[in-house]
């Protein structure tokens, strides 16, 4: 982490969805390391920018599922893997690994609670009280988060 706040990668096809992202973020005194659509893209950035986070679609252009790409960033660069999608029941129920979801569509507000939550844990390193309700925590988040 950076004296700035997080380092995010953001891993979505969609230019819009990915620059309203990078806009929030941004605007929350965050560094955006990159944005990727493909899995070629986002495993460049993840290995080159070591990013805390990592907000991952999970249909991709290149027809690669986010899962692949979360599991890839997670386990190759140590960064904390939150999906974004718009259909929970894609998501497997261990969450393949990652910390959790933030279900589309969003808001400016339920981004911002999320990365309040993501910032607040990588800075103590303890669970906060409260969990944002953009923010769906998978079961095993507890041992992700030590």
């Amino acid at each position: 982490m950076s004296d700035f706040g997080l380092r995010i990668l953001i891993v979505e096809d969609q230019y819009l969805i990915a620059k309203q992202v990078e806009m929030i973020v941004s605007g929350a005194g965050h560094q955006v390391v990159g944005i990727a659509g493909t899995l070629n893209e986002a495993c460049r950035l993840a290995m080159s920018s070591e990013p805390d986070v990592a907000f991952v679609d999970l249909s991709l252009a290149d027809g690669t599922t986010g899962l692949v790409v979360g599991d890839f960033i997670r386990t190759s660069c140590r960064t904390l893997v939150v999906y974004m999608t718009a259909n929970l029941r894609r998501i497997p129920e261990d969450f393949a690994g990652a910390l959790g979801v933030v279900e589309k569509p969003f808001t400016k507000t339920d981004l911002l609670s999320a990365m309040a939550f993501l910032t607040s844990f990588i800075k103590s390193g303890l669970m906060p009280d409260k969990v944002p309700a953009s923010l769906k925590l998978a079961p095993q988040a507890p041992a992700v988060m030590s």
